[in-house]
C-alpha cells in the first residue's frame, strides 16, 4: 500500500507483488497478524481452492483497520499518517491520497497435501489496494472510475473515507498519532460538516475573492 500511494491516485484494485512475503509460513503469519486490529473483532483469513491451487485471502474494509495496516506514520512520517499521504514530497503539490477499502491481501500457491505438507511450486503474495485523491486547493475527492460499479459507490462509504481524512487533518499538530504536520486544508476543509467534501471557491481562493471585492467584479 505504501508503494501504491507513491504511484499517485485515484486507483481501484491496483495490485503489487510482494515476493518477500511469498514463503507460505511467512505469508500465513503476516495474514494472521494483520487480521487482528487493535480495536474490534479479528477478521477471518479465508481459504479458496482453485483446482490444485489454494488462495489465502484477507479482505479489509474498515478505515481504522486499513490505517493500521498501511501505517504511513511509521514508514514515511514526513509524508503520511495512517492511510493518508498528506505530502508528495514537493511543496508545490498539496494534493493528498488516502487508501480505502477494499484492501485485499492474497497468498497463492499449490494446495497443501492432505496431511498439511507443503508442495513444491510457485507461491505469490499480492496486495490489491484502492486510493482516492484529494485536490489540495479545495479538498475535492477524486474517486477511481471503477468505484462507480464497486464497493465504494454508496455515498455513506465515501463519507467514511472523507471523515477519516478530516479527522487526521484536525489532529495534524498532535504528535500522539505520529509526527506533527501541516497542510493548507487543515484550517477550513477539515472542519466542514459531514456531507460537505469541497471548499467553496471563496474559501479555497480567498485572495481571488478579495481582489474581486475590491474591483467590484
Amino acid at each position: 500500500a505504501r508503494m501504491l500511494l507513491g504511484r499517485g491516485a485515484p486507483h481501484y484494485g491496483a495490485s503489487v507483488d510482494c515476493p518477500l512475503a511469498a514463503d507460505p509460513n511467512v505469508a500465513r503469519a503476516i495474514l494472521e497478524r494483520l487480521a487482528k486490529p487493535r480495536v474490534g473483532k479479528p477478521l477471518r483469513v479465508s481459504k479458496e481452492r482453485r483446482g490444485a491451487s489454494q488462495d489465502l485471502v484477507l479482505d479489509v474494509r474498515n478505515m481504522g483497520h486499513i490505517a493500521e495496516i498501511v501505517g504511513l506514520q511509521s514508514a514515511r512520517p514526513d509524508c503520511g499518517r495512517g492511510a493518508l499521504r498528506f505530502s508528495a514530497g514537493r511543496t508545490s503539490n498539496t494534493d493528498m491520497a488516502c487508501v480505502h477499502g477494499p484492501l485485499i491481501l492474497t497468498h497463492s500457491g499449490p494446495a497443501p497435501a492432505a496431511d498439511g505438507t507443503l508442495r513444491m511450486g510457485v507461491y505469490t503474495f499480492t496486495v490489491s489496494v484502492c486510493a482516492v485523491k484529494f485536490i489540495g486547493m479545495n479538498g475535492e475527492p477524486r474517486w477511481a472510475k471503477m468505484t462507480d460499479k464497486s464497493f465504494m459507490k454508496p455515498d455513506e462509504r465515501r463519507e467514511e473515507v472523507v471523515s477519516y481524512v478530516k479527522k487526521a487533518l484536525r489532529g495534524a499538530r498532535s504528535e500522539m498519532a505520529g509526527m506533527a504536520f501541516d497542510h493548507p486544508l487543515c484550517q477550513k476543509w477539515a472542519h466542514l460538516p459531514a456531507g460537505s467534501w469541497c471548499l467553496s471557491d471563496g474559501d479555497a481562493m480567498p485572495a481571488k475573492k478579495q481582489k474581486k471585492a475590491k474591483t467590484g467584479n
